[in-house]
């Protein structure tokens, strides 16, 4: 069977079984994660190094390959037609290759079945600025993403300028023109590529991720020219997000960022999935909108009091805290009691609000 046939066959048996993310360990079987738990595929044979390598391969360029075996990391994405695209980390563990494939969808899933609060749809009208969505790895960030490009390029006359790596999610033009741009591919690292969309006459960007330094400057910096700038990073809550961030710039320069963040910074979107009663994953998220309070608490390096700022601010701006979120999951029947607390980030607030909540 060729390499290329084999690879098509074990991916159809990976999306037969609703599988997130596909694990590939030299000397082990194959093996997928449904909703959140990891288990074997079905009656798969063991695959050694070479044969993961050899599939792997198939997929990429000899540039590609070359960069992989200098780095002994890469990630790349691929698609097969009429089925999903896949995002991959191709690595070395024990001198030995392996690899892990996430699923994508080729359809950008529909805003109302991903479980993201209405608010969350105010942010494509935000003139310039930028907005962050953090949450730990797998909380379907870049999915999140995805559904507010979408909603502009369907709804606004804009030029949507995409750098990411890799491309997930395929954007075509519809009422807005998108280019989107791959690192490694079209572009060799996301400062140089945000460097030029200054000249590409952009309205929105989106950089698949704050990794470094250099990268939140150029954030900061489309954001201030009158952009609006979306982005990703992985932290606990909407808080950490922030703290975070300063803590990427060295202390003599937080002051002056600070100052900067609460001029730009329109929202932070913390998202994490949660498993339902049902076994199925759901979405517990943390709203923050910037407001005079926040921008203030930010200038003065008072990030520990924006959380209380956030569980008073449901009425006035939609604000809501993790928590908040995990209560009215329990309310509508999504998680019981346990879980919640399982997930929350403050089990004794959460439990303060269930009692309250059932007085």
């Amino acid at each position: 069977m060729g390499t290329e046939l084999a690879l098509k066959d074990l991916l159809l048996k990976v999306l037969e079984t609703g599988a997130s993310d596909l694990h590939l360990s030299a000397g082990e079987k194959p093996s997928v994660r449904i909703e959140g738990q990891i288990s074997s595929l079905g009656q798969m044979p063991v695959l050694s190094s070479d044969e993961i390598r050899a599939l792997c391969y198939s997929l990429l360029s000899e540039k590609q390959q070359a960069l992989f075996e200098e780095n002994k990391n890469l990630d790349f994405s691929f698609g097969v037609k009429n089925l999903a695209r896949f995002r991959v980390n191709l690595f070395f563990q024990k001198a030995q290759v392996g690899a892990v494939m996430r699923t994508i969808p080729h359809v950008i899933p529909d805003q109302s079945l991903l479980g993201l609060p209405l608010s969350i749809n105010s942010l494509v009208n935000i003139p310039s600025g930028l907005v962050l969505i953090s949450g730990p790895t797998g909380s379907g960030k870049s999915t999140t993403i995805a559904t507010l490009i979408d909603k502009i390029n369907k709804e606004q006359a804009k030029h949507i300028v995409t750098v990411e790596d890799p491309i997930e999610f395929y954007h075509f033009s519809q009422q807005s023109i998108v280019t989107q741009r791959e690192v490694g591919s079209d572009v060799d690292d996301f400062s140089s590529a945000l460097k030029y969309a200054l000249r590409q006459d952009p309205d929105v960007c989106l950089i698949g991720e704050l990794r470094d330094l250099e990268t939140v400057e150029m954030g900061l910096r489309l954001a201030e020219t009158g952009h609006l700038v979306f982005s990703t990073i992985h932290a606990g809550s909407a808080v950490d997000s922030l703290i975070r961030l300063i803590d990427s710039f060295p202390s003599n320069a937080q002051n002056k960022v600070r100052t900067q963040l609460s001029f730009v910074l329109k929202a932070v979107v913390n998202q994490q999935l949660v498993i339902d009663v049902s076994g199925k994953n759901t979405m517990a998220t943390e709203m923050l909108f910037m407001n005079d309070g926040i921008k203030n608490l930010l200038r003065e390096n008072k990030l520990h009091q924006i959380y209380s700022l956030m569980q008073l601010g449901q009425t006035e701006t939609k604000m809501h805290t993790m928590n908040q979120s995990l209560l009215r999951l329990v309310q509508r029947g999504k998680l019981d009691m346990q879980r919640a607390l399982y997930y929350s980030p403050n089990k004794k607030e959460l439990q303060s609000l269930l009692l309250k909540a059932v007085a």
